[in-house]
């Protein structure tokens, strides 16, 4: 600030004093402006005498040469005076010359300036606006920071209403399961106990026939008694018709021997290829499908031809030959299995025996592969089983022969 004060203050300076010398320079070009014309009046004077020496006041040699010299010095004169004219006015256009640039520079130089202050402002403000964008931006993120945790703070809680709610359907489902099987245990125990107290009676009635007999002497009689007895117990133990738990239709050994042999075929290529498939498809149901099939029991409407799992058992249901996982199968009855326990028909199998604790069964599609397989009786695994009425009829027409 100060150094322009000062350059300012020098430029004034010399203005001035460029003005006195150009106002002395003034003075002087008058002067021998006035020096010049009076010169020039005494060169035409000399000229008139020196043409017309014998006109009024004549003039000789001396006084024409005089007038020559006289002139000479005007001319002299004249000259410089507009030498100085020129002089002057070069020095007046290089002073304004001067000035124009000193004015040009100032310009330039307050110009830079304002520039300087404007880019200063300029990132100020650029600086300013950053700030408030960065301030928005650390607002916005906040905002959504503190969304998200709401977010997840209603996530969790949702998490653990759910979590509540699964365990306390789980422990209904428990109380259910709970409440069936001591329902299930006290029919067993009363049936038990009804069995018992008949077979004890018929035991009893059978003693006191038999104690007759010896009294009376007869051994024809004794040996019928004999064989009475033992086909009541064997009524009772192994069943009886007025069960609505068990089926008193007889099992079949012929289709458990067609699956028997089947055991340890992987792939299952021959039994969806024989129910009409081109390409692999689950064929558990095939597999049954196919043994039956082997023993003439699809014609004669014993089994159905299926090869979904509900199928099969929608068709012993609507017959009435669908038992419950506590039923005590049969060797030839079909087992459906649950691998869940939630209710759904995944898979088929025939029941190749059963010893009263556990059921064994000959799967297709086991693994890819024909199989045996093992279960408890009444376990969840087991959906049911279908009971196929085998006679004794169909058990002597029956083609005998295991496939291979």
């Amino acid at each position: 600030m100060d150094g322009r004060i000062h350059s300012r203050g020098g430029n004034e300076m010399a203005d001035i004093r460029t003005r006195q010398v150009n106002k002395g320079n003034v003075k002087t070009i008058d002067r021998a402006a006035n020096l010049t014309s009076r010169l020039r009046s005494a060169e035409v004077r000399t000229k008139d005498q020196v043409a017309s020496p014998t006109e009024k006041g004549g003039r000789n040699e001396s006084q024409y040469a005089n007038d020559n010299m006289t002139q000479m010095g005007k001319d002299v004169a004249y000259e410089t005076g507009r030498g100085i004219r020129r002089g002057g006015e070069n020095a007046r256009s290089a002073l304004r010359s001067r000035r124009e640039n000193v004015d040009v520079k100032t310009k330039a130089e307050m110009i830079r300036k304002n520039r300087g202050a404007t880019a200063t402002e300029g990132v100020g403000r650029s600086r300013v606006v950053a700030g408030a964008k960065a301030k928005h931006a650390g607002a916005r993120k906040t905002a959504e920071a503190g969304s998200s945790a709401r977010r997840s703070a209603s996530a969790t809680e949702a998490g653990k209403r759910m979590m509540q709610a699964r365990k306390l359907e789980r422990s209904r489902r428990a109380q259910f399961a709970a409440r069936k099987t001591a329902e299930k245990t006290a029919k067993g125990a009363r049936r038990t106990a009804r069995l018992l107290i008949r077979s004890l009676r018929r035991t009893i009635m059978a003693s006191k026939t038999l104690i007759a007999a010896i009294a009376a002497g007869g051994s024809a009689v004794v040996a019928i008694i004999l064989i009475c007895v033992l086909l009541c117990s064997a009524l009772f133990f192994f069943g009886d018709e007025n069960s609505d738990d068990y089926y008193t239709a007889t099992g079949d050994a012929t289709i458990t021997q067609v699956a028997a042999a089947q055991v340890g075929n992987h792939g299952g290529r021959k039994f969806w290829k024989w129910y009409g498939y081109n390409e692999r498809v689950d064929w558990c149901a095939i597999f049954v499908s196919w043994c039956a099939h082997q023993c003439g029991y699809i014609e004669s409407g014993v089994i159905p031809k299926f090869a979904g799992v509900p199928a099969g058992v929608d068709w012993f249901v609507e017959r009435g030959q669908f038992r419950p996982n506590t039923y005590i199968p049969k060797p030839g009855d079909i087992i459906f299995i649950d691998w869940g326990g939630d209710g759904t028909r995944d898979h088929v199998g025939i029941v190749e025996r059963c010893d009263g604790r556990a059921v064994y069964t000959i799967e297709g599609n086991s693994g890819d592969a024909c199989r045996r397989q093992v279960y408890s009786i009444g376990s969840k695994t087991i959906f049911g089983y279908g009971v196929p009425k085998y006679t004794d009829k169909q058990k002597e027409t029956t083609k005998q022969t295991v496939v291979k």
